[in-house]
């Protein structure tokens, strides 16, 4: 359908719009983008771009320290994510879910938000975010005094992002396992984790 087509085209061009404005800080003509996305969208079968236009929304008043319509629009994001049985993008709404509870200092709310979003990346095998959220909930705990834990999932995360062979990922862990170690006055743990140097580089950073 050629007027299917076209119409998908438009909302992703302003969905894509919205987003290069926010990057530049233009927050006002980013928020109007999405406005426009929506006008075309809400009340038609067009969930994808709805939802993202949804998310850009939410990212929009999250940085304006909105938390309720931050966290209505990434619900809003979210059902319809599940509606189309959008696996990855439902785990990345509860994500944004868990950093807004973070950010108003909720720790169980954000532990729920991210669990949930730990075990679809378990079901649908994305072991990239399986390490991600293993660092993320070492920091929830980190936070909240439990160091044991948060040093335990960072370990994890950081076994994975070795056998993946992801450098971004391995050197986020290492971070955050020096942090723990400086927390707990383990100085030696820490420096031997900001000066971690695999046996082959290759196997690391390749």
């Amino acid at each position: 359908d050629p007027e299917f087509a076209q119409t998908v085209t438009r909302v992703r061009v302003y969905n894509d719009t919205g987003w290069v404005h926010y990057r530049l800080g233009q927050f006002e003509d980013a928020y109007q983008w999405r406005m426009r996305t929506l006008q075309i969208v809400e009340g038609t079968d067009y969930y994808n771009e709805m939802a993202s236009a949804y998310n850009g929304l939410a990212v929009l008043f999250r940085y304006k320290g909105d938390w309720a319509r931050a966290q209505a629009y990434t619900e809003k994001g979210l059902r319809l994510r599940e509606t189309i049985g959008d696996s990855r993008g439902v785990s990345q709404s509860y994500t944004n879910l868990g950093v807004i509870a973070w950010e108003q200092g909720n720790w169980s709310l954000t532990l729920q938000h991210l669990q949930r979003s730990l075990e679809i990346k378990q079901k649908i095998g994305d072991i990239e975010g399986i390490s991600l959220l293993h660092n993320n909930l070492g920091e929830v705990y980190r936070e909240t005094g439990d160091y044991a834990r948060a040093t335990e999932l960072c370990q994890k995360a950081l076994t994975i992002a070795e056998k993946i062979k992801n450098g971004n990922l391995t050197c986020l862990a290492l971070n955050n396992l020096a942090h723990l170690s400086i927390l707990q006055s383990q100085l030696g743990n820490a420096i031997r984790y900001l000066i971690f140097h695999p046996r082959d580089p290759a196997d690391i950073w390749g």
